[in-house]
């Protein structure tokens, strides 16, 4: 470029003196060279009076500033025979003021090559040059959820930028201001999502600053549209989790009011027999903890919460519970690892209590006689018996007659049980009949609990 500069210049050497004046210096070639803006930040170039052959036309053009660091080449739209027309955006020349080359080159149809046709200049003013300021805009906007995007996008006609922070905020004295870096999509889009939730969840108008560092080291700060959350409810949330072995706890947010929370819980086993009600107040500024024992309910897998406050529900939901995470779970493990065992129970009438025990539990012994006697039997065998229910013991009740025996499958308190029994009014099969009841009514008979070794 340098060589062929020096051969060129003693050709005409054009200067159009200022945009929008139009000054074509015409050269011995009678090449004319037009510059002129129609708008800050474009260059037009209008290049007329070339050879009709000529069917390309490049032209590096770079501002004086910094030497060539911005020189770009550019290939020109050909308008009309010995015409062609280029649109420059400064934004490619780091939107410098001052004198502009512009040198045009063709290629020779003969052997390939550019070959130089003139050297040009023009003059770049200041206000001509000056960037303008990114498209900022608000989207995303969701008014349930107090939520929205800011997006900040280069043009044509701005500085490239290198990064974007957006500050918001709604407190008077700022002290729930969040600064927010803008992510990019690798195409001159910045954009931030701005979440109540990181703002003390404070409702009203919220302010948003942009400010945007370019790729030349400035930085600009811009004032982005207003969001009014003023009126904002956002939908309750609610999250369940273990908080030790036996209890669950749920936190509930955004509720409406500081009134008490009532809620409803139950499993599926069995429908809604389970079904226990609870109560709780707020624990801090919109938010509500409660509890819920699994003693009071029975069995794993699906189980539903329903809350209220004031008469009105708020959420229904549903929450997964396994059987370790129960506070029977380690005798519930020992009492699976017993599948039923139909064949080995054949030392008992089938159908009678003895024989559903032996089936459920069977480590039980074959000949421990009638229900009643089954717990001083097993204290002969060797095994440990008491007054506590645990799961997979067996319950055994000495009423004076034959007695009767079942499986402990579940456990809240010693006055409240279920098991696995059969024979129960007459039916002679193995079933949970009663589901939740007391073991200690004095109608049963002596209660004593036989334990798997």
């Amino acid at each position: 470029m340098r060589k062929y500069k020096k051969l060129l210049l003693t050709s005409a050497f054009l200067l159009a003196a200022g945009w929008g004046l139009v000054q074509p210096v015409q050269a011995n070639t009678g090449i004319n060279v037009i510059t002129s803006s129609p708008t800050a930040g474009i260059l037009e170039v209008q290049v007329t009076n070339l050879p009709d052959d000529i069917s390309n036309l490049q032209l590096p053009i770079w501002s004086e500033h910094q030497g060539q660091d911005d020189l770009h080449w550019y290939s020109a739209s050909k308008t009309g025979p010995g015409s062609f027309s280029l649109r420059v955006y400064l934004k490619n020349h780091h939107f410098d003021t001052g004198s502009y080359q512009i040198h045009l080159y063709t290629t020779d149809t003969v052997n390939g090559q550019l070959k130089g046709l003139l050297p040009a200049s023009t003059q770049v003013s200041k206000e001509n040059a000056a960037p303008q300021h990114p498209v900022i805009q608000l989207t995303e906007l969701d008014v349930n959820r107090g939520t929205y995007k800011i997006s900040v996008q280069e043009t044509d006609l701005t500085k490239f930028i290198r990064s974007v922070s957006v500050a918001s905020w709604s407190a008077s004295d700022q002290s729930n201001l969040k600064w927010y870096e803008a992510s990019s999509n690798g195409q001159g889009e910045f954009s931030a999502r701005v979440d109540i939730r990181n703002h003390q969840k404070i409702k009203g108008n919220y302010l948003n600053h942009v400010y945007v560092t370019y790729t030349d080291g400035s930085r600009m700060g811009y004032v982005a549209e207003q969001v009014d959350f003023t009126n904002l409810q956002l939908p309750v949330e609610v999250a369940v989790q273990l908080k030790q072995k036996g209890i669950f706890q749920f936190s509930a947010e955004n509720i409406p009011s500081s009134a008490p929370l009532s809620y409803a819980v139950w499993s599926d086993e069995g429908g809604q027999d389970d079904l226990r009600w609870y109560s709780t107040s707020q624990s801090q500024s919109d938010l509500f903890k409660g509890e819920i024992p699994l003693s009071n309910h029975k069995g794993t897998g699906t189980y539903h919460l329903h809350l209220y406050q004031e008469g009105r529900g708020l959420l229904p939901m549903t929450f997964q519970v396994k059987q370790e995470d129960r506070a029977d779970a380690p005798l519930a493990a020992a009492l699976a690892l017993h599948e039923p065992d139909y064949a080995g129970a054949g030392s008992y009438p089938v159908g009678q209590c003895t024989w559903g025990a032996k089936v459920l539990a069977p480590w039980a012994g074959s000949w421990w006689g009638n229900g009643g006697q089954w717990a001083a039997s097993a204290r002969a065998a060797g095994f440990r018996t008491g007054s506590s229910p645990q799961v997979g013991a067996i319950a055994c009740w000495d009423d004076g007659g034959y007695g009767h025996v079942g499986v402990v499958t579940h456990v809240e308190s010693d006055t409240r049980i279920q098991i696995k029994e059969a024979n129960y009014l007459g039916k002679q099969y193995i079933d949970n009949f009663r589901g939740w009841f007391d073991p200690t009514a004095s109608y049963w008979g002596h209660l004593t609990y036989i334990y798997p070794n």
